[in-house]
């Protein structure tokens, strides 16, 4: 998983989950905060942080095949199912208001893929979910925004999923399962959110975040980082499921972090994508972090 840039109501966490290194060419799953849309023209650790990254993956041997992309803004609005993006030339939207004019006249250009969207399908067939193509979805700025500045010659395909509608985080942690094959396939899944994400609270002119951001990000990064290390796992598997359990009940009393959560996160989005990343299984490693606003 990698952490990148998040708003606290955000905070910038890039966590990535390496997959099986005998497998030809694999893709981690990774986890960014998307940030705002001004990352792409604003220096900052996180823009710094998605060009270095990209760097890594500009040679020929690591390149992925596709990114599969799991947005916080693209909630499926089916009643059970999850959408997947199956247009070959999808158009970018600009899905946010009150910006500098210039942002408006991004364009991605990345290419979609109807090949990688069906193999798609039929891993989350196979994981039990049902679906929908959708051939008019538009990438949002929680995928080009990062994508941007990671592969800005837009030459690998990109297929967004939607988050499932109901929002569970359970849900999401087998969704991440579902897509975990295809990172053995030389798909890189890219799933874009926010440890904390809360505008609500959102100051400009405040450097440091406030403790309930601190104390929930805290919390994640000791669960992600610390709980598949602990000897009382029998194996790398029981390390991995004891991880996103404990993420996936992050509103739970037991965990004793629900009154920094609930602030963190007034609706779940935004965190739905660190649980798909997590759910596809592999070792942590964080990445980067940093916090833009306070």
């Amino acid at each position: 998983v990698a952490e990148e840039e998040g708003q606290t109501q955000g905070k910038a966490d890039t966590l990535q989950l390496e997959p099986d290194a005998e497998i030809a060419q694999p893709q981690p799953a990774i986890f960014v905060a998307m940030g705002a849309p001004t990352m792409l023209i604003e220096t900052s650790e996180s823009h710094a942080f998605f060009r270095e990254l990209g760097m890594r993956y500009s040679y020929k041997e690591r390149k992925p095949a596709c990114v599969v992309c799991v947005s916080a803004r693209w909630v499926s609005d089916g009643q059970s199912n999850i959408k997947i993006m199956s247009s070959e030339h999808p158009r970018t939207a600009h899905d946010f208001s009150g910006f500098a004019d210039c942002i408006y006249n991004v364009e991605y250009l990345a290419k979609g893929s109807s090949e990688a969207a069906a193999r798609i399908a039929e891993a989350l067939t196979a994981g039990g979910f049902d679906w929908d193509f959708d051939g008019l979805r538009a990438y949002d700025f929680g995928c080009w925004s990062p994508l941007a500045l990671i592969f800005p010659d837009a030459k690998v395909p990109v297929v967004q999923v939607s988050l499932h509608p109901s929002l569970d985080p359970k849900t999401h942690v087998a969704l991440g399962e579902a897509l975990a094959p295809l990172r053995d396939e030389g798909y890189l899944l890219l799933c874009s959110g926010g440890v904390t994400h809360n505008l609500l609270e959102l100051s400009f002119w405040q450097e440091r975040p406030p403790p309930w951001a601190t104390a929930f990000d805290g919390w994640v990064g000791d669960v992600i980082m610390h709980e598949e290390h602990k000897r009382s796992h029998q194996s790398y598997e029981a390390a991995w499921n004891s991880r996103n359990r404990r993420l996936a009940n992050w509103m739970d009393v037991s965990e004793n972090v629900s009154p920094s959560a609930s602030l963190a996160h007034h609706t779940g989005e935004d965190y739905m994508p660190l649980l798909v990343a997590a759910g596809s299984g592999g070792a942590a490693t964080r990445l980067h972090h940093s916090w833009m606003y306070g």
